[in-house]
């Protein structure tokens, strides 16, 4: 695969209001939240590679070899159906468990950037849907700025201030 080397920041988000307004089956609750993209966060790097590799810098934590980035790029590859030879870095900044959605944004931006090498085939609703396999608020930052979240904040609604 041909493209150039670039990189993607991966935000974080804060939740400007929050209300848990019920508790799921599967383990998740359900939500109603105002979420706020954060110029501040992580950031990936994607450069063409032989095969496919993965590496960090910045912060170091133990993640038992399940980096978000890693799952992100499974579901991306089955997805599309092709294997993309790159080397994606990942510049850590935020720690772990922050509750600022570090992860959850890593994860986005890898789909984003696997979709941009291979000349997006991959539709916003179909990066929706992987994007929701990876977490719940991992959506969000598809597109982040500010959004109304419910369900398990996967039903978002762009918002606007009005100022």
């Amino acid at each position: 695969m041909d493209f150039s080397p670039f990189s993607l920041a991966a935000h974080t988000k804060v939740n400007l209001d929050l209300h848990i307004t019920g508790k799921r089956s599967d383990g998740y609750h359900d939500l109603d939240t105002v979420f706020l993209e954060l110029d501040w966060g992580d950031l990936l790097h994607f450069a063409p590679a032989a095969s496919y590799t993965f590496r960090q810098t910045g912060l170091t934590f133990n993640d038992g070899g399940n980096n978000i980035c890693n799952q992100a790029r499974e579901i991306f590859v089955e997805a599309q159906g092709e294997d993309i030879p790159v080397e994606i870095i990942l510049e850590k900044k935020v720690p772990p468990g922050s509750g600022i959605g570090g992860g959850s944004a890593d994860g986005a931006a890898v789909l984003k950037g696997l979709n941009r090498i291979v000349h997006e085939p991959l539709s916003q609703d179909r990066l929706f849907d992987l994007a929701l396999q990876l977490g719940a608020d991992v959506p969000f930052f598809l597109e982040g700025g500010l959004q109304h979240g419910s369900g398990v904040g996967e039903r978002l609604q762009p918002l606007k201030l009005g100022f």
